[in-house]
């Protein structure tokens, strides 16, 4: 019997086994080769694993909402397709975020574990803050070109976006050398 001879019900209850018993931290390798089999399989293992990955993210959403209320999630709607919960966008105040993390937090590694398309943090400064916020803006670029330079198994998002507020010309050139640096290792 071949595998698309068996009913759908079933081949999603395979779905099922496969997205509870990979770890969320699992490298994609570990299971890419049944993922990319063909279409049709990636296809069906995305609308079955859609609920599981809005379910992770919610907990991670919840966990930052309680570790610290400046750094929010993008709205997650019930109606959300999977490929839509693919892209997560974060926005963060660093003056605030930074007066209750510490600088070697790694607060961003749990939804760069996650296998998504993109991630986006956009950096914004409360109108009440009087501090530049160019110091705590950039240990999160640091951190993010970090990260992309260690290309390590935990890094799982393929691209990762930092939107910042407006900066001088100085700061401005200085992140697009240091971005084309982590680019061209």
């Amino acid at each position: 019997m071949r595998y698309f001879d068996l009913p759908v019900e079933l081949r999603f209850q395979i779905y099922d086994l496969l997205a509870k018993t990979i770890p969320h931290s699992a490298p994609f390798s570990e299971y890419r080769g049944f993922y990319y089999t063909c279409r049709q399989i990636k296809c069906e293992i995305d609308q079955e694993c859609g609920p599981v990955l809005r379910k992770h993210i919610t907990l991670l959403q919840n966990n930052w909402k309680a570790t610290t209320r400046y750094a929010n999630f993008g709205a997650l709607p019930a109606t959300l397709p999977y490929w839509s919960l693919q892209h997560l966008y974060l926005t963060l105040d660093p003056h605030a975020y930074f007066r209750r993390k510490q600088r070697n937090d790694d607060g961003f590694l749990p939804i760069f574990n996650l296998h998504l398309e993109s991630v986006s943090i956009a950096l914004f400064v409360d109108s009440k803050s009087n501090a530049s916020w160019e110091d705590d803006g950039n240990w999160i670029f640091y951190w993010v070109i970090y990260q992309l330079e260690r290309r390590n198994a935990e890094l799982q998002a393929r691209r990762i976006m930092v939107y910042l507020p407006k900066a001088s010309k100085k700061m401005a050139m200085f992140w697009v050398k240091l971005g084309k640096r982590a680019l061209c290792f």
